[in-house]
């Protein structure tokens, strides 16, 4: 596919991640997201492969792309970097992908743990 690279900021007013899934087999779903995405440190940070801006180079906010990549390996891409080999880069659309996981992980655990409290105020009232 065509590919369009910049060292610099995007901006529009969208962003369009094709998702159909009719383009799509061998679905498998992303198991123990919330773990994986407990090891994904994120960071402020100075960005030292950019430009200075009156002295500082820019702080930016991110995850670490090794740490990603560990979790899910599918979420990364590389490009030839003349001082680091191949870089790493992350995903957007991925690392949204193993958030929503997580969430719907979180979702099903606060689901069962409503129905285990109303279970248990039942048999106290009962008790009492």
């Amino acid at each position: 596919g065509n590919s369009i690279w910049t060292s610099g900021t995007v901006t529009g007013t969208d962003c369009i991640a094709t998702s159909d899934i009719r383009v799509k087999k061998q679905l498998q779903p992303i198991l123990n997201a919330a773990q994986k995405l407990k090891t994904v440190r994120t960071t402020t940070h100075e960005r030292i492969d950019q430009e200075m801006i009156n002295g500082q180079y820019p702080r930016k906010a991110s995850i670490i792309a090794q740490d990603f990549l560990k979790v899910l390996p599918e979420g990364i891409t590389y490009t030839d970097d003349e001082k680091l080999g191949k870089k790493l880069n992350v995903s957007v659309p991925a690392s949204v992908v193993l958030t929503i996981a997580a969430v719907n992980e979180h979702t099903d655990i606060i689901e069962a743990l409503k129905k285990r409290i109303e279970t248990l105020e039942k048999l106290i009232k009962g008790n009492t």
